[in-house]
């Protein structure tokens, strides 16, 4: 971990995700859920992000059209229900009122259809703007042979008064017609002109006027403004005027009207996405003649395309208006027209600008910030909708978990000069904040780290040892206990304070019988809010949530040479495994046979004094000796290795089988304890241990094998390294579970620090754990006079009668 204040640990605070532990996590069927759902949502909406990706985009830029020059394709498909052909008439006007019907290109097809609307005959209008030529062909080509014969004989008809053609004679009706129309006069007579009944002009019309009309087709026009129209009888000019010849349309008894629909219109070609507003336009008439507008805004549009082709065509919006011109006066079989011209008309404006849609890709950038952006507002939407389903329980006040543990120290718990074992009273604070943490989450909970502990003041057999524990905070699952130890003098009453202690528990569901769940992990169970009730707990509540992030950044540290620190742990682990298989080796014991038990050569002549019993005082009376061996200035670390194997027992564990952490610190610093032995052959007394970290819970039946060696002394403390592991005896599993430091200190009989042997370092992965010692011992001394600083501001009395 970097160090405090450096360029690292400043670059370390600008994470902006800190990341949190597993412990602090709770996994739910309902989270499970949502996560399933969110996750197939995701991958849709990625493959619809993909597929939009890879489809190209229109860009549109809107530019002055400066084309010249240029002809407007009209493309038409109408149907006039109740119109048929031969009185339907189409007009291309331009803006003056010009008629360009004989000189205009067109593809315009009439066709006949029967009341039902099926089609009855097809052909292409011939000529614009007169409906009676297409009505003319059709008698022809239907005539059983009058018209024929009047082609054959030298026959000049005669044309009734009307304008009279170069060759001086009508012989067609359609020719008496236009005769007709030239002198000015309505051509009301048909049923008295002897061309019209050879042609059977009047039984024809009257066939066909039940009937319908679908025009269709394109017509090319100069790009000018104008208009088109669909007007009833045949159209001329008169007097630089527009005029419609709509004497048979008034004269015929069928009731017609200009219901229409439009199935298609548009200008220029066609192009897939452009929308024509009038196609499927749909207008019925009930009652009444109407004269139909609608006028257009026409934009010329270009398409350009990636594959390199290009389409010009055009684009227009419209306004549609209509009037009634009958007045509702008439009946309802009358065509009277009032004062407009019945039909359907298109009139049509050029814009002077021009859109240029050009096909694009879709920039990868885009793509990527729509991957993200679906990705963090589904993960968004989810997460809020889980949290508002998951309902956080009841929160409980701080001194709601508070408990008070008792304890007389015995002999058992002692060592041979009467002070107690430090393992026993880690032990003892460890049931205790197990205790507090359970009341608090209504859950059976585990040990899942301790913070460091520093023993201020040894305890004696026949102390009183008195416990508080606490849950100072909670978080999602996990809790942290602070926990105070003191000794109590059962003769004086004096109380003293031993040392403080900071545990994380995590609450676990318990679900089924204890044998069915043995070994499956247990999911975490949510536990309430703290709520600090006073200053004190209210400090202790801020303070919890600095410590929590301290463990945190514990979880990954790393030296300067980028290597993480855990990684030489576990070759340090390596090298003990080597010299455990080395000790369990069979080989030739050097242990000494005790003077006892050997048989003297011959006895004194002086009664009782090769007595066995006399010679066992003396050699009890060798070992009581009051001053210290001497020994080296320095050994090897191999020869402090220590190894301690247990195995857990129903009553080393709690309800859900998972072994106490406080048994395993307990085992651990019983294995320490040989090692600084071994090294320091003193008297030892356990001054301090480092935090912890329980990676993976132990369960009964396991067999726990705990290893230590000295890693460091100074002038008459030990610094000792203690791993622990586990095999699971039914199936032969082994595993890391926990390591740290324990810091003993050396005294003699009064209880005065004495010196110990320095260490010799033989190994190159010995030095991986020497290096770091000088700093942990800075911190540990650092931790040590925050202590004191702190009981000296809370309790003076106290610390004074130390003093005394």
């Amino acid at each position: 971990m970097p160090k405090h204040g450096s360029f690292l640990s400043r670059f370390q605070s600008l994470d902006a995700y800190a990341k949190t532990l597993e412990d602090f996590r709770v996994r739910t069927y309902y989270g499970a859920t949502l996560t399933i759902i969110s996750a197939c949502l995701i991958a849709v909406l990625l493959l619809s992000e993909y597929a939009d990706y890879k489809r190209p985009e229109i860009k549109g830029q809107l530019v002055v059209d400066k084309s010249r020059k240029e002809q407007l394709t009209i493309n038409i498909n109408v149907t006039f229900l109740k119109v048929p052909c031969y009185l339907l008439s189409v007009d291309v006007l331009d803006s003056a009122g010009e008629v360009h019907n004989d000189d205009l290109a067109h593809d315009i097809y009439k066709t006949r259809l029967d009341p039902d609307g099926n089609q009855v005959h097809i052909e292409k209008a011939k000529e614009l703007g007169d409906a009676t030529k297409d009505f003319h062909k059709l008698v022809n080509n239907t005539d059983t042979g009058n018209s024929t014969d009047l082609a054959l004989k030298p026959y000049c008809g005669s044309c009734y008064g009307g304008e009279e053609p170069e060759s001086g004679c009508c012989n067609t009706c359609e020719e008496v017609r236009e005769a007709y129309v030239k002198k000015g006069w309505s051509f009301t007579t048909a049923d008295q002109i002897e061309q019209c009944i050879k042609e059977g002009w009047i039984e024809k019309l009257k066939s066909q006027s039940k009937e319908g009309c679908n025009l269709a087709g394109s017509v090319r026009v100069n790009k000018v403004a104008g208009n088109f129209h669909f007007a009833p009888g045949k159209s001329f000019q008169q007097n630089h005027m527009h005029v419609h010849d709509l004497q048979p349309f008034l004269d015929d008894t069928t009731k017609h009207d200009f219901s229409h629909i439009i199935h298609h219109l548009s200008y220029g070609p066609i192009v897939d996405g452009v929308i024509n507003p009038l196609d499927g336009e749909k207008k019925i008439i009930q009652e009444g003649n109407y004269q139909y507008q609608y006028f257009h805004k026409v934009v010329a549009t270009q398409f350009h395309y990636l594959n390199g082709t290009s389409i010009y065509t055009n684009q227009f919006s419209v306004t549609q208006y209509e009037r009634d011109l009958s007045g509702h006066a008439k009946k309802s079989n009358s065509h009277s027209h009032g004062s407009g011209l019945p039909g359907v008309f298109f009139y049509y404006e050029i814009s002077p600008m021009l859109i240029i849609n050009s096909e694009q890709r879709k920039r990868f950038t885009h793509f990527l910030t729509g991957v993200c952006a679906i990705i963090g507002e589904e993960s968004n939407v989810v997460a809020t909708n889980e949290s508002s389903h998951w309902k956080v329980s009841e929160a409980k006040p701080a001194y709601s978990s508070r408990i008070t543990m008792t304890e007389i120290i015995s002999p058992q718990h002692a060592d041979t000069r009467g002070f107690v074992f430090g393992g026993d009273v880690l032990g003892w604070i460890d049931v205790a904040a197990g205790t507090a943490a359970k009341k608090h989450a209504a859950h059976p909970c585990v040990t899942r780290s301790v913070d460091a502990v520093h023993f201020m003041h040894p305890i004696k057999v026949g102390d009183f040892l008195v416990i508080q524990a606490c849950v100072n905070r909670a978080w999602n699952t996990s809790m942290e206990v602070g926990v105070r130890v003191e000794t109590e003098n059962p003769l004086t009453g004096k109380k003293k304070y031993c040392c403080h202690a900071y545990l994380t528990f995590v609450a676990l569901v318990q679900n089924g019988s204890k044998s069915s769940k043995l070994r499956n992990p247990n999911p975490t169970a949510q536990v309430p809010r703290i709520i600090p009730t006073t200053a004190v707990e209210t400090q202790r509540f801020n303070m919890a949530e600095e410590r929590r992030k301290a463990r945190i950044s514990h979880r990954e540290p790393s030296n300067n040479d980028g290597h993480s620190q855990e990684s030489k742990m576990a070759v340090l682990r390596e090298l003990m495994r080597e010299w455990s298989k080395n000790t369990n080796t069979e080989t030739m014991s050097s242990a000494e046979i005790p003077a006892l038990l050997q048989e003297p050569e011959e006895y004194d002549n002086e009664e009782g004094s090769n007595d066995p019993a006399n010679l066992y005082l003396k050699r009890r009376k060798s070992t009581l000796i009051t001053g210290n061996i001497p020994q080296p200035a320095h050994k090897a670390i191999s020869e402090s290795f220590a190894e301690v194997v247990e195995t857990v027992l129903p009553q080393h564990a709690n309800t859900l089988q998972i072994t106490f952490g406080g048994q395993i610190m307990k085992w651990m610093e019983q294995c320490c304890l040989i090692s600084a032995s071994r090294h320091a052959r003193r008297y030892l007394l356990l001054a301090s241990i480092d935090s912890l970290q329980f990676l993976k819970p132990t369960y009964v039946g396991d067999c726990i094998t705990v290893r230590s060696m000295v890693s460091c002394t100074f002038h008459s403390s030990l610094e000792i390294y203690v791993t622990v592991e586990a095999e699971n005896l039914m199936t032969g599993e082994r595993f890391f579970t926990n390591d740290g430091f324990y810091t003993m200190v050396a005294v003699d009989l009064t209880n005065v620090p004495t010196p110990v042997p320095g260490v010799r370092v033989d190994k190159k992965e010995e030095y991986s754990i020497s290096e770091g010692a000088e700093m942990r011992r800075n911190r540990r001394l650092r931790q040590r006079r925050e202590l004191v600083q702190k009981e000296l501001s809370l309790r003076p009395d106290e610390f004074q009668q130390y003093s005394k």
